[in-house]
Parts: structure tokens; C-alpha cells; sequence
């Protein structure tokens, strides 16, 4: 009597086409879940798969899973790196070209946004502030050494300023002070720069800038530093290049 095939000997049936088939080293979770329903309806009624097994597979193939995830995570992190290396190499070529800029601002006169300037040197530095709108009858000026002390303080009336005070439209130019009031040179060091415009009972402070020569380049530290007079500032505060000092 001849064999009988229990899965093709069926009314209708037809005879398997065996289909070539690329193995392939890895499984999709569809695919692991055709093989686990098939051992399942294939399994041995004496001996089922147990509890245990069943969340073994299945916690063996979402580890597997977490790690392909990671794998693309880390394919994508190269693509990455590498947007990062032209990045880098861009910022490299911007920063050769400021560099090249910073130079040929050395022995030109700047105005750049400053609060601080270098006292006790021999720069030729003024500090200049706009007058606001309707003027102002007096303007205090104060320097404050590094510990907040007040090391020189002068005010003025704007309309008629003293030596070392120039007024352009509505401009003030104050020479950096190497002395205090009574004649003693100022201590050596970077004072902090406050100006009040005056009006009647009204006080307002007043933003300041510093106008100079440039001397040097810092290219040391992550910030570009220039030298204005004796007093260094960040390369991004200049505000205006006067041309030859």
C-alpha cells in the first residue's frame, strides 16, 4: 500500500513546487512568528512546549530585536559623525578667515562695545556714550576698581566740557583717566565703566563703548581676542573700524 502525505493527499490538492530560497542569516518578527506558530502546531502532544520555553523564545528574539535597533542606531550615529566631521572642517576654514580678518584690524581705530577698560597704562583709549534724547544737563562718570571700589568719579555739564571731554552731536568722548582727583595715578587694572545722564531729578544710566587703536591679537583661547589700547575685548564687540589710528 503506498504512502499517503497527510498535508498533500487532500481533495484538490496539488503537488508541491519546491520554490529555491536565498538563506538568509537574519529574522524579521513576522518571520519568528511563523516559526513559533509552527512549532507550536508541530509540537509533540506528549510533550508540549512549556511556559517557560515559550517566554524564552520570546524574550531571546526581543533581545535580538533591541539589538538590531541599536545596531541602526549606531549605522545612523556614522552618518552623523561624518556630518559632523564637515562641520567641523567648515568652522575650521570660517575661523582661519576671521583669524585673517583680526589681523589687518592691527593699527586701526575701532570703536567697540565695551563696560571695562584697562587704568594705569599709557593707552590713547577714549570711552564714549550717546547723550539721550533731549540731552542732559550733567553727566557723572565713575570708574570702579576690581574689588566694586570707586577709583575715579567726575561730572561735567555736557554743554560746556572740561579738558579731556569732547562732545560731537550727540556724542561724548571722555579720555581713559590715568589719575584720580587728586593727582595720584590710578592703580594698574580693569575698572568697570558707569555714566548717569542727568536731568533735572531724573538719573539715567548710560551704555558705553571704547574707542582705540588696535594693538594685538589673542588667538589662545576659544574666544578671538583683540587689543584696544591696553584693554582686550572679544573680537565680536567691535562695532565700527575708523581706519588708520
Amino acid at each position: 500500500m503506498p504512502t499517503v502525505n497527510p498535508i498533500f493527499s487532500v481533495p484538490g490538492g496539488t503537488t508541491p513546487t519546491e520554490t529555491t530560497r536565498t538563506p538568509s542569516s537574519t529574522i524579521d518578527q513576522e518571520g519568528f512568528l511563523r516559526l513559533l506558530v509552527a512549532q507550536l502546531q508541530n509540537q509533540d502532544p506528549l510533550e508540549p512546549l512549556t511556559n517557560e520555553e515559550f517566554v524564552q523564545q520570546l524574550t531571546s528574539f526581543s533581545s535580538l530585536d533591541e539589538l538590531r535597533e541599536i545596531e541602526d542606531s549606531m549605522q545612523g550615529l556614522g552618518e552623523l559623525s561624518e556630518i559632523a566631521d564637515l562641520l567641523a572642517a567648515s568652522l575650521a576654514f570660517q575661523q582661519t578667515n576671521i583669524n585673517a580678518t583680526a589681523v589687518g584690524l592691527i593699527g586701526k581705530e575701532v570703536e567697540v562695545e565695551s563696560d571695562t577698560v584697562q587704568v594705569g597704562g599709557a593707552g590713547d583709549e577714549q570711552i564714549v556714550f550717546d547723550l539721550p534724547d533731549g540731552g542732559a544737563e550733567q553727566i557723572t562718570l565713575r570708574l570702579k576698581g576690581e574689588s566694586g571700589q570707586t577709583i575715579f568719579e567726575t561730572t561735567f555739564n555736557p554743554a560746556d566740557p572740561p579738558e579731556g571731554v569732547r562732545v560731537e552731536g550727540g556724542r561724548v568722548y571722555v579720555d581713559v583717566p590715568q589719575e584720580d582727583g587728586d593727582g595720584n595715578p590710578l592703580p594698574p587694572g580693569t575698572a568697570r565703566v558707569e555714566v548717569q545722564a542727568i536731568s533735572g531729578e531724573q538719573s539715567t544710566a548710560l551704555d558705553t563703548s571704547l574707542v582705540g587703536t588696535v594693538t594685538g591679537i589673542d588667538f589662545r583661547g576659544q574666544t578671538t581676542l583683540i587689543s584696544v589700547g591696553s584693554t582686550s575685548v572679544e573680537l565680536a564687540s567691535v562695532l565700527a573700524v575708523r581706519g588708520n589710528g
